[in-house]
Formats: structure tokens, sequence, C-alpha cells
């Protein structure tokens, strides 16, 4: 049986000039901020290592129809300015998506795997005509296990279902954080409260983004998830809307012997400041019996008495 496994590596803005950082305008309490929607630019999907790199025997890719595909599946999507026909009005930017892709056959006796990579980039041109949260670089692997007689016998519809199903996965990703980002307030904690993976992961960033204190209750729950990134991003949160209740349940809930998660806790609990997170890190200062944790407690204080 055939399976597929993906991984973001990367998610990052590409835009970090000062001309970027702009404030979003103003809006009601339970609705989303003002964007400046780009129109859909030019959209390419392209194997990434060309010819330098032969395909495995009878693998081949149809980049023109995968290109179609995206450019449909993205402007169905209605997440882009519709274009005006009035030559008064300003053209807003362009979102420019160029989807790279390579592959690689590994085999070993019997059992191979056919692997991807996957790379989304969104550019904005002018970019200071857009929110920056537009533009994105996202790099993701994915894999199907197969069993062959020799590596030449490498099924080609292993890869032909990987990557077509990669792109379209990435670019349903990019489009459920562009709607997010115009979600309600009410709909962002609804996701936060009930959603998983990859979007509860953007709704959770995007309610610290936007100071929505209505999803504290939920983010505070959400400190206990059973997936690390999720722990994470609420706390990241959290620390954004300064919410000192995180203290207790930081103090309650992670583990005082995991190094890493302490490291966490203690950065954290430095920016959130206040009596309780003094009190916290002054009684792990003093009375912990790891010495590394001990300094990072130490110098969290530091941080938190400034």
């Amino acid at each position: 049986m055939t399976f597929v496994r993906f991984a973001v590596l990367v998610l990052v803005s590409l835009c970090g000039l000062p001309a970027c950082k702009r404030k979003p305008a103003a809006h009601g309490p339970n609705e989303p901020p003002a964007f400046v929607e780009p129109l859909l630019g030019e959209v390419l999907v392209q194997r990434m290592d060309g010819e330098a790199k032969p395909l495995p025997a009878g693998v081949a890719f149809d980049d023109a129809a995968m290109t179609a595909a995206a450019r449909t599946q993205l402007q169905t999507a209605n997440i882009f300015a519709k274009a005006s026909d009035d030559p008064a009005v300003e053209l807003p930017p362009k979102a420019n998506v160029l989807v790279g892709y390579s592959i690689e056959n590994v085999w070993h006796s019997g059992q191979g795997v056919a692997q991807a990579q996957v790379k989304l980039r969104v550019g904005i041109k002018p970019h200071q005509l857009a929110d920056p949260s537009w533009a994105e670089d996202v790099e993701a692997s994915g894999e199907i296990p197969y069993q062959a007689a020799t590596a030449n016998e490498a099924p080609a519809r292993a890869f032909s279902t990987l990557v077509p199903r990669m792109v379209t996965d990435m670019l349903a990703e990019y489009i459920s954080r562009q709607s997010l980002r115009r979600a309600s307030e009410s709909e962002l904690v609804r996701v936060i409260t009930q959603g998983a993976g990859a979007q509860l992961e953007d709704a959770i960033r995007i309610a610290g983004q936007r100071q929505v204190k209505a999803a504290i209750d939920s983010l505070l729950k959400r400190l206990n998830d059973e997936e690390e990134n999720i722990r994470d991003a609420a706390l990241g949160a959290l620390v954004t809307l300064r919410e000192p209740r995180a203290v207790s349940v930081l103090a309650e809930s992670r583990s005082m012997r995991d190094t890493r998660e302490m490291r966490k806790i203690l950065t954290a609990l430095s920016l959130l400041g206040g009596p309780e997170a003094v009190d916290y890190l002054k009684f792990v200062a003093d009375g912990h019996d790891d010495a590394e944790i001990r300094a990072l407690a130490k110098e969290s204080l530091r941080r938190a008495e400034r």
C-alpha cells in the first residue's frame, strides 16, 4: 500500500523591508483587518533540477498541465483581487506564484521510495503595496514507498501521483492561510477550539498577530496540546497577547526535567513578566537540580525584572 508523508520545513515572509511593515486599517471588533489584495499574476509549475538529473525510466511530468491546474485552483479560491475594466482605477500589486519540484528514486534490495521536494514561492510586485503576509516561501517533502526487483522498475505512477498531489496540497494550505487572515475573530476562535493540523497552527498565529483576546481561553487549553508545534504556537500567541494566566498553566503543565521545554517556558515567562512569573523564575533559579536550567532561569529572571 502506498502513502504520502508531508513535512513542511520552512514558512517565512519574503518581505522584511520597513516599507512592508504597515499597520492594517482600522476594523470592527469582530471583523478582519483591511488588506490590499493583489491580483493573481504569473503562475508556473516546473522541475527545479531541469535536465541535469535524468528521470527514472517511464517517469514523465506535464508541467504545462500542472501549471494550468494550479492557476485554476488559485483563481477559483476567490482570495485575489478582481481586475477592473476602469482605466482610472489604480492597478493593485500582483502575486506571482512559482512551484518548483525535484524527485529522487531511493532503492535498496527490492525496497524503493519515490521521494519529492516541492517549493512554493509567492512574490508580490510591487511588494510595498500589499500586506507582507501574501508573500511566502514554503518547502515540503513527501514520499511513496514501493517494491521492485530493480531500481529501474520504479513505478512511474508513484511519482506521477506524488508530485501533483503535493503541489495541490501546498497551494490549498496557502489558500487556507490567506482565507484565515481575512476571517472574523469568531471564526478564528472556532478553528482554534475545534481545528487541527496546519490550519489550527495558522489560526493560532494569526490570532496572536491580530490580538484576538476572545481566543485567549482556547489558547490556554492548547498549551497542553499533544502536538509540540501547536503548544509552541499557542505559547507564542499568548506572549504576544501578554496574557498573565499563561504563567500558572505553564508552571503546572510542562515537565521541569525537559531542558528544551524549560527553555521555552523560561523565555516566555521573562517576556510575560508579573509577580507570578518572577516568583516561578526565582523558584527554578534557586531550587532546580539541573545547573543549566538554573542558569537559564537566572537569565530569564534578569530579563523579567528589567
